[in-house]
């Protein structure tokens, strides 16, 4: 092998590496998180999508008729997003009928660097 394949070799190897590295997602904290005990006869009572770029961070209130049992936030964009999704009970208290809810992006911006959806299920 002449040095300049060699060389052209390397550059190759090293181009593609990068490539793959790019491609490959990267996270940096949680994408879902759960409060509360899960339970198949609940029903869902609230949906709410926190759209990216929204200030960081969003609190939501809610009260419902009935006890609100289990809350789940997602990231739904999670290839190349170098953050996660935190959320905590600020307000009020899982299995009574009304919350305040905390929810950020755990990376260094300002705003939500992607999309999270929020969902609360309640008693029937």
């Amino acid at each position: 092998m002449k040095f300049w394949q060699g060389i052209v070799l390397v550059i190759a190897v090293v181009t593609i590496s990068q490539l793959v590295e790019s491609v490959r997602p990267v996270n940096g904290g949680n994408q879902i998180v759960t409060l509360g005990t899960f339970a198949a006869a609940d029903v869902t009572c609230l949906t709410k999508k926190i759209f990216k770029f929204q200030p960081d961070p969003q609190t939501i209130n809610f009260i419902s008729t009935t006890a609100i049992n289990w809350i789940r936030v997602t990231q739904l964009s999670q290839y190349g997003v170098r953050s996660g999704v935190s959320a905590s009970v600020v307000g009020g208290a899982l299995a009574t009928e009304m919350v305040t809810l905390s929810v950020e992006d755990t990376g260094n911006k300002s705003f939500f660097q992607s999309d999270v959806l929020v969902e609360m299920r309640c008693a029937p």
